[in-house]
């Protein structure tokens, strides 16, 4: 998924510092180095297309890995901070090896900090949302955050959308009204909460614009996730405890802290440096069909027409606003 602040905040213009983040995780910011692979050479380009698709594959079996765990008995609670737990102690490892923290602290750390918390609220509320409505209807209600994100940075920051931004809403809202406005289809508080969902995740990204401008992109996902194993390790011991996991529950939690989080943070990173924010979201959209794909295959849960048809316009609005955005980078 994923995946950076789609309708209000990722550019790779040189000397524009607002922020890309990702879908439901961690942020990384795109001024670092912005579209510095947006001209390179074709390899380097091929082999940034490739690390987006497989950072796409990755975070699409979040959800599948979550069902998984959530079938040998753990809590979303203890789910959460076993993934957090395992995956930044990893890139902690990595950030301190590195010496990337240097000069990290003060205003900076604070400011991440507080910034964790909105991200480790936005996390936990995908983790329910998965276990209410299953993988597949969760990231689908999730991909209406960028028509969120165009709502509050119209109030917030004064920002008018453009044309290309209303029709990316507008077929998002009419995908899922055509795949969940049905009465008993869906239970309705998995539908509400997966609205929510979306609606905090875009609230954090408007949040994260201005407080992630500047800061290394390691870095910052590496406090953000220490923050988050803080929190839900805290909520697990305060509401029954955090047991070890079974080998099956282990297996899938080593899953979700590599294979959903880590491996895919780390390679659309490198997918932006070769090919810039908005090529590397553009093929990032291969999430959300991906997490269909699998969901059935691994879960047999499968949409019926009406949602898949549902499903087609939700990526459509969100392939729209990526290409929109990559013609018109100023105006995104």
């Amino acid at each position: 998924m994923r995946p950076d602040l789609d309708a209000a905040a990722a550019a790779e213009t040189e000397g524009d510092a607002r922020t890309a983040l990702v879908p439901g995780r961690p942020p990384h910011s795109s001024t670092a180095e912005p579209g510095k692979g947006s001209r390179g050479a074709a390899p380097e380009r091929a082999a940034g297309f490739i690390f987006a698709l497989v950072s796409a594959l990755g975070f699409s079996a979040l959800g599948i890995l979550a069902r998984v765990v959530y079938a040998e008995g753990l809590e979303p609670f203890q789910a959460l901070a076993w993934r957090f737990l395992v995956a930044g102690t990893s890139l902690w490892v990595w950030v301190l090896i590195t010496g990337r923290a240097r000069g990290l602290g003060g205003r900076r750390l604070g400011k991440l900090v507080l910034l964790g918390f909105g991200f480790a609220l936005q996390a936990g509320l995908f983790f329910f949302a998965v276990e209410a409505v299953g993988p597949a209807a969760a990231s689908l209600l999730l991909y209406l955050y960028p028509g969120f994100v165009l709502v509050i940075a119209a109030f917030a920051f004064r920002r008018r959308p453009t044309l290309a931004q209303i029709a990316s809403f507008a077929l998002s809202l009419a995908g899922c009204a055509l795949a969940f406005l049905r009465p008993g289809a869906w239970p309705a508080g998995g539908v509400a909460l997966g609205l929510v969902v979306a609606l905090t995740y875009a609230a954090y990204l408007a949040a994260g614009e201005k407080a992630l401008r500047g800061e290394d992109p390691i870095v910052a996902t590496a406090v953000l996730m220490a923050v988050a194993a803080a929190t839900f390790t805290t909520l697990s011991l305060a509401s029954g405890g955090l047991p070890l996991p079974s080998p099956k529950a282990a297996l899938g939690l080593v899953g979700i802290a590599f294979v959903a989080t880590l491996l895919p943070i780390t390679t659309l990173f490198a997918s932006i440096r070769r090919i810039g924010a908005s090529d590397a979201s553009l093929v990032s959209t291969a999430e959300l069909p991906a997490t269909l794909l699998l969901a059935a295959l691994a879960l047999g849960e499968t949409l019926d027409a009406r949602a898949l048809a549902g499903a087609a316009l939700v990526t459509a609005g969100v392939v729209l606003i990526h290409v929109a955005e990559r013609r018109n980078p100023s105006e995104a």
